[in-house]
């Protein structure tokens, strides 16, 4: 669930609802359009083609506001300008690539046009393509249908990163918002080229202006995207799949990300992915996934995690399960182990599962065995404590 780990084991952790911060959808909506326009910008100016940036305004505003409506976060403070200011300049890195796309098919159709326009003519036929209109019509073709999906791409991101998910804690922008006088030298910087290459009678719409608009967006604006936590990659979402259907399998009712909308708790459990649990027992899960074989992962991701499986026992045993556990449960594919962090993981109690690669995790969920073969296999794969029953309700009492 989205809020709560459980309505009733969050009864007594008196929680101010008042405190979140809604989001400003209008506002949002029109920063996160303009963003995506201006980073389109230099291949419409090459093109010629300004007209079509109203229109483009109007669509982004209106795709990415009804993508992002649902999006419900715990914010309890609201982003100042500077941090309006950095997510826009995302949304013109996003836009900056609508532009790139343009100009790699024009330019590649232009190419071939202009080949095939030189071979037919060695023969001596008359006919010859026309390069520059081959790439405007391929180029717009793909810069358009690029630019619909845009929108989209940026309302799954962008809101989280300015209206934080969990309660307690800034934007992704708000660090790099404190250092004004480095964003300030920058913005100048850019002010004072663009001016300069204007008053210097640099045509708008020539390639190398329009160029070096795309690559100043692409390189400044695409990193924001970035910045608190790059998207989640294809891989990565599928052996979340896959760890969900196993603790699934094995008996354990799930909840992602769990949270209580409380900014002095939030921060301390928002490193757990998934609570896994059981009538009296649970586990507070984090997938970490490590790129290459040498990647190693250090001791801090398991003193993080214990303190939050610490947190969630509290609040369990203060609500419907007295007797709960919740053992932290750090599972971590690809890479290498420190020492370090096995040695603490047996210290702490941490339980520490490691695979060198997905494919047994993928195998296992996708085993097609009966219901007990395939709670018998995660529990075996996940090493994790099979799902005791209920506890019977005493002699006598009335049952429903």
């Amino acid at each position: 669930m989205a809020v709560g780990i459980c309505a009733e084991a969050m009864s007594t952790s008196n929680i101010d609802r008042s405190d979140r911060v809604r989001p400003n959808w209008l506002a949002f909506a029109l920063v996160a359009a303009v963003g995506l326009t201006l980073g389109a910008a230099p291949y419409l100016l090459y093109m010629r083609a300004v007209y079509f940036a109203l229109p483009l305004v109007v669509y982004a505003a209106v795709a990415f506001a009804w993508k992002a409506r649902r999006y419900d976060g715990q914010a309890t403070e609201s982003p100042d300008p500077i941090e309006w200011l950095l997510a826009g300049w995302a949304a013109v890195g996003v836009g900056a690539v609508a532009s790139a796309i343009g100009f790699i098919w024009y330019w590649g159709v232009y190419g071939l046009a202009w080949l095939a326009g030189a071979a037919i003519r060695a023969f001596g036929w008359d006919f010859a393509p026309d390069p520059v209109e081959f790439g405007t019509y391929f180029s717009a073709t793909f810069f358009i249908i690029f630019s619909l999906s845009l929108p989209f791409v940026l309302a799954e991101e962008l809101p989280a990163k300015l209206y934080p998910r969990v309660a307690g804690t800034r934007s992704a922008y708000f660090a790099l918002a404190s250092r004004r006088w480095l964003l300030a030298a920058i913005a100048a910087g850019g002010i004072v080229l663009t001016v300069g290459l204007v008053l210097q009678g640099v045509d708008l719409h020539g390639f190398w202006f329009t160029l070096l608009a795309v690559l100043a967006f692409l390189i400044t604006g695409t990193p924001l995207l970035n910045v608190g936590g790059a998207p989640t990659s294809r891989e990565d979402a599928q052996v979340m799949v896959d760890v969900k259907k196993l603790f699934t399998a094995a008996g354990y009712a799930l909840t992602e990300k769990p949270s209580t909308g409380d900014p002095e708790v939030d921060p301390l459990i928002a490193v757990v992915d998934i609570l896994a649990r059981a009538p009296s027992r649970a586990y507070a899960v984090k997938l970490k996934m490590l790129a290459g074989a040498q990647a190693q992962l250090d001791w801090s991701a398991a003193v993080e995690l214990r303190t939050a499986a610490r947190t969630i026992q509290r609040l369990l045993r203060a609500g419907v399960a007295p007797e709960s556990i919740v053992e932290p449960y750090l599972l971590v594919v690809g890479g290498t182990i420190d020492k370090e962090l096995e040695a603490l993981a047996v210290e702490e109690g941490v339980r520490l599962v490691h695979f060198t690669d997905s494919s047994a995790l993928r195998a296992a969920a996708t085993d097609d065995a009966p219901p007990d073969g395939k709670r018998n296999r995660a529990l075996d794969v996940l090493r994790i404590a099979a799902v005791e029953p209920a506890p019977a309700a005493p002699s006598g009492a009335a049952t429903t």
